[in-house]
Parts: structure tokens; C-alpha cells; sequence
């Protein structure tokens, strides 16, 4: 089989956080979210000298995080209070599967459109990576509004050796299989 080209696909995010105050500027947030998160192999399988057969294979991510973050506000004159963080993001794998697809022939020749879709049981069961990023903070009259931009990125291997329906000819390997996510989050300080 071809290296498959792994890329990234879109996801989401959805949870809260608290804050605790260690000093003027500095804080310690501790969020709980649950993430979806995900991958697209796609490439093909030669069956022949001169024939290839195209794949695509979606891979998706269901976890709980926490991450666990140092917050430094940066000295501003304004209403909004620019700051940067970082720390860890610990996970639980609640949901891991693949959806695939194959362009085949017919046994007269046909095109023929084999889709198939499974839960992945070799997922690692636990994440454990680190998380960065800069926001902004703008108080209200009531609570305040957060932006912040980040960059996270596992340490530990989602996937390592799953083999995707070997019996049948169309396998997809992935091995070292490791999420990174660059994210925008909005939010509403209480």
C-alpha cells in the first residue's frame, strides 16, 4: 500500500472553566470539555502495475479534557487585558471510529463505491499533551467576555498499530497517530 496524506479535519469544543486568582496578573484556569477531534487519511492501493484503487478514511475523536493552565495577565492601559498561558490538558477517549470509503470495480468493470464505517477498539484510552495560547479579556457591566487563540498537542499516541479491516484487502495502517489542534475560543466570564 502508498503512504496514505494524513491531514487534519475540523472539530469542536464545548465546556467551562474556573479561575483561581494567585495575584494581580496571575491566575490558575482549570476547564472540563468535551472535544471532538479528527483525522483524514486518504491515498490509494495499488492492485495491479497499472491500476490503483483511491481511499479516503475519516478518522474521529471523542474525549473529555481538563486542561490545567497558568494564566499571566500582560500590563495594558485599556478596558481589554490582553494575557498568555500554558500548562497541561489531560484526556479520557470516550469515542474513537473510522468511516471509509473505496472507488472498486464490479466484476464487469464497473465503478463501484464501497463505504464501511467501525469503532476503533486500539484507541489509546487516555491523552496527555500540553496546551498554549494568548487571549483577551473584556470586562462588562456584568462578567466579561474571553477570546483566546491556542495551540495544543498530544504527547501520547491515539492510535499505534491499528489496522483497519486487513481481511478484506483494504487496510489503512496508522501508527504514532498523535492530535494537534490550533483553536479560537470564545467565552463568558461569570
Amino acid at each position: 500500500p502508498q503512504s496514505p496524506s494524513l491531514v487534519g479535519s475540523e472539530g469542536g469544543i464545548i465546556g467551562g472553566f474556573a479561575i483561581v486568582k494567585l495575584g494581580a496578573r496571575l491566575g490558575l484556569r482549570v476547564e472540563l470539555g468535551l472535544e471532538q477531534r479528527g483525522a483524514v487519511a486518504s491515498g490509494a492501493i495499488a492492485v495491479s502495475e497499472t491500476q490503483s484503487v483511491p481511499y479516503t478514511f475519516d478518522y474521529s475523536f471523542l474525549y473529555a479534557t481538563v486542561p490545567v493552565v497558568a494564566e499571566w495577565h500582560l500590563p495594558y492601559d485599556g478596558a481589554i487585558s490582553p494575557f498568555v498561558f500554558g500548562g497541561v490538558k489531560l484526556g479520557l477517549n470516550l469515542d474513537a471510529d473510522v468511516a471509509g470509503e473505496a472507488l472498486l470495480a464490479d466484476m464487469e468493470g464497473n465503478p463501484m463505491l464501497v463505504e464501511d464505517h467501525e469503532d476503533i477498539k486500539d484507541a489509546s484510552r487516555f491523552d496527555v499533551g500540553g496546551v498554549a495560547g494568548v487571549g483577551v479579556r473584556y470586562p462588562l457591566s456584568r462578567g466579561a467576555l474571553r477570546f483566546d487563540l491556542r495551540f495544543s498537542h498530544s504527547v501520547t499516541k491515539v492510535l499505534d498499530g491499528y489496522e483497519s479491516r486487513p481481511e478484506q484487502g483494504l487496510s489503512l495502517t496508522a501508527t504514532k497517530l498523535r492530535t494537534r489542534a490550533l483553536s479560537v475560543m470564545a467565552a463568558y466570564e461569570l
